[in-house]
């Protein structure tokens, strides 16, 4: 497999870096340290062409001429290029997951869970084209918009209250809306902040973890009362 190429552009600056094979994806997702990512340790304008960016230029885009500052910028906020037949896996791997989660966190009129089948022949039907690089949530709710009228899907969700020191209101607020965008109340007390949130099944380890890193684990949770 040979090394990838990561592209940056901001305004009419240009920067590409030299990266190992399946280095950057591990680095993204917390599996790789930064150290075994770049397989040439410089950043350059055209690499084709061998053409190093200067010193100045890299100040003025990243404020700094660090090259593993500047190149850990480039990689979580460039493009990867990948090979065809490694997008074409990466486009299956992210219409799975999809499927996954709408299977466990949508129910029809009825109550009952979609099929898998049904919901890979709703995916075909609603035509939504298949981004890797978005999020499940996201590509989630472009088919559910797509069948509107066609299907019914109702969350297969979970109320909760929560309670946090106010303190965390903003932040908490913010993941709050994430994952509970549309179905949520929230009760100001003199001392914490009190949500009445929903949540479908699968987003809550992920929800939880968040409130974690934001509360260093200072909130509680009460409830788990299914609503579908």
């Amino acid at each position: 497999m040979s090394n990838q190429i990561v592209r940056y552009k901001k305004g009419k600056a240009f920067f590409e870096i030299n990266t190992k094979p399946g280095s950057v994806r591990l680095f993204l997702s917390g599996k790789l340290g930064w150290d075994k990512v770049l397989a040439v340790d410089a950043i350059f304008t055209n690499l084709k062409k061998g053409n190093v960016a200067k010193s100045s230029e890299l100040k003025t885009i990243f404020g700094t001429d660090d090259i593993n500052k500047c190149a850990e910028i480039i990689v979580r906020e460039g493009d990867v290029q990948v090979s065809a037949q490694e997008r074409k896996a990466d486009i299956e791997t992210h219409r799975n997951q999809v499927l996954s989660y709408m299977h466990r966190s949508y129910v029809d009129q009825n109550g009952g869970a979609y099929p898998l089948a049904r919901l890979e022949l709703i995916l075909e039907e609603a035509k939504v084209q298949i981004n890797p690089a978005s999020s499940i949530h996201k590509t989630t709710e472009e088919i559910i918009k797509k069948m509107m009228g066609k299907a019914v899907f109702k969350r297969n969700s979970v109320d909760y209250t929560i309670s946090v020191p106010k303190q965390y209101r903003k932040e908490v607020n913010a993941v709050v809306c994430k994952f509970s965008p549309n179905m949520h109340k929230e009760i100001r007390g003199k001392e914490e902040i009190i949500w009445k949130i929903s949540i479908v099944i699968p987003d809550m380890d992920a929800f939880t973890i968040e409130m974690n890193k934001i509360t260093s684990g200072d909130f509680k949770v009460v409830g788990g009362h299914e609503n579908t």
